[in-house]
């Protein structure tokens, strides 16, 4: 897994968008008693610097968080991301995008 923990431009596409960034610290603070130990830290590193989560690969998030690269993949949907890439991907001042823009539906 390679992939850098970031999204990719493209359109909006239907279905609930995920939230803002600036957002994401009031969701992970609502989120955070449902979520297991290893979500939170992963959450809450995402929420503490998104741009800094953004420059590693999910293997490299897992790491700095000492969880497993699924547990990076299952807090991002809990936070309302399709995906690791899409999480921590924009500045605050951005809107979100679809993570189905150029994917088969």
């Amino acid at each position: 897994m390679k992939e850098i923990f970031t999204g990719t431009a493209g359109t909006p596409g239907s279905g609930s968008a995920p939230p803002a960034p600036a957002a994401l610290t009031a969701k992970v603070r609502t989120l955070a008693p449902s979520m297991t130990r290893s979500m939170q830290r992963v959450a809450e590193a995402v929420a503490a610097d998104p741009a800094g989560c953004s420059a590693h690969t999910v293997t490299g998030l897992a790491e700095l968080t000492g969880t497993s690269e699924a547990t990076v993949v299952r807090t991002a949907r809990l936070l309302g991301y399709p995906g690791y890439r899409d999480c921590a991907s924009r500045s605050p001042d951005s809107p979100p995008s679809s993570s189905r823009a150029g994917r088969p539906p």
